[in-house]
């Protein structure tokens, strides 16, 4: 497994870099977001070229506050347009897939689920073929609102090539308890990318480091190994204490080489 770290966006992009490769990370896994990593501040070249200076890879991640499920037709092409251009931008910057969240920005109340299922088979639809020509996967991840819904399940049913970003942090704020489980069930031959932060269930998430929440951090490496999943997985830890990300990734490295070595003893 390849273990990633995610900028912070009101930081500068090279430093941030230089300070995950020094951490040891294997990738960024890169938020487009205001105020200083967004389009207009940084160019996919340059991305690039810091990228091989310090011999990161790149999972490409849109902001997580696009609303791309909005009633107006014509709010959702303006949408779809500038995720658009996130996706060719990761795509000229060496990435391979790239992260939307799942996440309402309407109140569920006032729409019924096959309305909101047509406004998010509008904005995909739209995106599908723009990821698929610049060669780059989307992952659809899930949120803590309508992550067990009959609602993700058919929008991820109707686009064989977006794939499953299984966020387990996000699993863990769900009202019946962590989802980890049934979404590795459920969804587990499209998973294709990974984040891994610690809380203690509830509304809020907390983006811990692991270990100092809840999480089942064995049972849940277990859970995604018997799925068959062994590539990008993020640190989703925010702190301005580094250290505890270095932790973080101690410990996620250690417990996949541990749960190897018992899966190949059985």
């Amino acid at each position: 497994m390849r273990f990633g770290f995610v900028n912070n966006p009101a930081l500068d992009p090279a430093a941030e870099l230089a300070a995950g490769a020094a951490d040891g990370f294997d990738y960024v896994d890169f938020t487009l977001e205001y105020p200083r990593a967004s389009r207009e501040s940084l160019e996919a070249r340059e991305l690039a070229a810091l990228l091989r200076k310090h011999r990161l890879g790149i999972v490409g991640h849109t902001a997580y506050y696009y609303p791309l499920d909005l009633p107006w037709p014509a709010l959702r092409r303006a949408v779809a347009e500038e995720v658009a251009r996130d996706l060719e931008f990761f795509a000229a910057a060496g990435a391979r897939k790239a992260t939307l969240h799942f996440q309402p920005s309407v109140p569920l109340r006032m729409f019924s689920p096959a309305r909101l299922f047509v406004f998010w088979r509008d904005t995909l639809g739209r995106l599908a073929p723009v990821a698929r020509k610049a060669g780059i996967v989307i992952l659809l991840e899930n949120c803590q609102y309508l992550q067990g819904s009959p609602l993700f399940a058919r929008v991820l049913g109707a686009f064989p090539d977006i794939r499953f970003h299984l966020d387990v942090g996000h699993a863990n704020l769900a009202a019946g308890g962590d989802l980890t489980r049934v979404l590795l069930r459920r969804f587990g031959r499209k998973l294709a990318h990974l984040h891994l932060s610690d809380n203690v269930g509830g509304p809020q998430d907390l983006h811990l480091p692991l270990g100092a929440g809840q999480i089942d951090w064995p049972e849940a490496l277990r859970a995604i190994g018997r799925a068959g999943y062994d590539d990008t997985a993020t640190l989703e830890v925010f702190s301005r204490e580094r250290s505890y990300r270095r932790r973080s990734l101690e410990i996620a490295r250690d417990l996949v080489r541990r749960l190897k070595a018992e899966a190949r003893r059985r």
